[in-house]
């Protein structure tokens, strides 16, 4: 008898970071990457908006992963299909800045067009609803939470009204603040485990 050979468990993840100009992409970058370096080194991340695409590797719960986050200004995004009809795409995350009410139904057509394309059948979609909130009075921050709350599950309708490959096992979605992202803090734990496809120990 040959001697049992176990495939050793490929823990690489190929994640394509997409969403209109200005909805958070680089920015969620530049705080992973400030996650998974030591205190000495975050000084030296530098992402500005993309123009391109920039790329970053990290490690998270034993996964390796490859971010790559393309640029979303009108031409840019004509050429995100060149990534993903060349890359294995394990997971898309597509971030929409519901402060930019202007360009909610531009975000959505763009993830429309992506989660239906052949390539991106087997992906996995977590859709990011970004938002920032800076009223110091108590009363006007609840209000404008509240506010972003109804605008994301009216924009979740709409999506779900189109035919969707899949959608109950390909896509999630969140409502997060990226600028709150945090080291150990519980939400972000949360969103980080939703984002990269770690299940929770029971």
């Amino acid at each position: 008898m040959g001697a049992v050979i176990k495939k050793k468990k490929d823990n690489t993840r190929q994640i394509l970071v997409l969403g209109l100009a200005g909805a958070g992409k680089s920015f969620l970058l530049k705080k992973l990457l400030d996650l998974n370096m030591d205190e000495k080194d975050i000084k030296e991340v530098q992402l500005e908006s993309t123009l391109g695409f920039n790329q970053i590797k990290i490690d998270y719960l034993s996964k390796e992963l490859t971010l790559w986050d393309i640029g979303g200004d009108q031409i840019t995004r004509m050429y995100w299909a060149t990534f993903y009809r060349n890359i294995k795409v394990d997971k898309v995350i597509f971030i929409i800045n519901l402060c930019d009410e202007e360009n909610n139904n531009n975000s959505l057509k763009e993830l429309l067009n992506c989660i239906n394309e052949e390539e991106l059948k087997a992906a996995k979609f977590f859709v990011l609803f970004n938002y920032i909130l800076e009223d110091k009075d108590q009363k006007k921050h609840n209000a404008k939470e509240t506010k972003f709350k109804e605008d994301k599950e009216l924009l979740i309708e709409d999506l779900k009204e189109n035919l969707i490959y899949d959608m109950e096992n390909r896509l999630e979605f969140d409502l997060f603040d990226i600028s709150k992202l945090k080291q150990g803090e519980i939400k972000s734990i949360e969103l980080m485990n939703k984002m990269f496809g770690v299940k929770k120990k029971k």
